[in-house]
Parts: structure tokens; C-alpha cells; sequence
């Protein structure tokens, strides 16, 4: 009688039909791809998890590779909400440089803005607003 081996296998490998290259696996993964019949090693990094805080109009540039879903981009902007300036006859600065502003700066007006203290002829403001001076004397 004879003796025969049979050998238990899968089927044949068609490794056209897989679209996988290394570029395109974690670099930590081995896979049968495109290009080979062999086992491959992907190449593509694996990218730690990425903490990043912007600054305002900041630009972040995400590395390329493979993220865990972990990674954390975010501004943290000032806000300011509205404000009224009390209109007076010295410069006042108010401090919104950097800041998002969440209402309105309303500036008051001023009480001696009248007519009577303004060199006849000339016109301060604009529109329904504007006045026209009346004074007439010397200073």
C-alpha cells in the first residue's frame, strides 16, 4: 500500500488584488500588501499623542502619520464684554489688544459739546449728530 502527505494550506495568495502599500500601514504592523508576496513592514509613523496650544491667528502643522485619536489643538482667547468710556478732555487707552470682544465700547458723550464752545463755522461730527460752532469771541 502506499503512503501519501497531505498538506493542509489556504489557498493562493493574489497579492495584486490588495491595495495596501507600507506608506500606508503603522509603522509597528506588519500586513501582506501591494507589491509583494512576502510580508512587509509598514512604514508610516506612529505619532504621540500632540498637546498645542495656539496663539492668536497661530498656524499648527500637523505631522504627518498615524494619531490615536488622543491629540488636543485649542486657543484659548481673552474676552472682554461691553464697556462704556467716559468721554474727558485726557487720552484713555483701554485695554483690548488681544482680546475677543463680546459686546459693545460705547464712549459717552461729552457734556460741554455744544455749539457755544465751538468756532462759528466749524462742524464737529457727522450726520444728524454733527454740530456747527457759534462762538464767536476771542480766547
Amino acid at each position: 500500500m502506499g503512503e501519501c502527505v497531505i498538506l493542509r494550506g489556504g489557498g493562493a495568495f493574489f497579492g495584486d488584488l490588495y491595495t495596501a502599500t507600507a506608506a500606508d500601514v503603522r509603522a509597528d504592523r506588519t500586513f501582506f500588501g501591494n507589491g509583494s508576496d512576502d510580508i512587509q513592514q509598514g512604514k508610516m509613523p506612529v505619532v504621540a499623542a500632540i498637546n498645542q496650544k495656539l496663539t492668536i491667528n497661530g498656524i499648527y502643522n500637523i505631522p504627518a502619520g498615524y494619531h490615536g485619536g488622543q491629540d488636543k489643538i485649542y486657543q484659548e482667547i481673552p474676552t472682554q464684554g461691553a464697556t462704556t468710556v467716559q468721554a474727558n478732555a485726557a487720552a484713555r487707552t483701554i485695554e483690548i489688544a488681544g482680546k475677543y470682544m463680546t459686546g459693545n465700547v460705547t464712549i459717552s458723550a461729552a457734556d460741554n459739546f455744544r455749539a457755544e464752545y465751538i468756532k462759528r463755522g466749524v462742524t464737529v461730527g457727522e450726520g444728524s449728530q454733527a454740530i456747527t460752532g457759534t462762538f464767536e469771541g476771542f480766547v
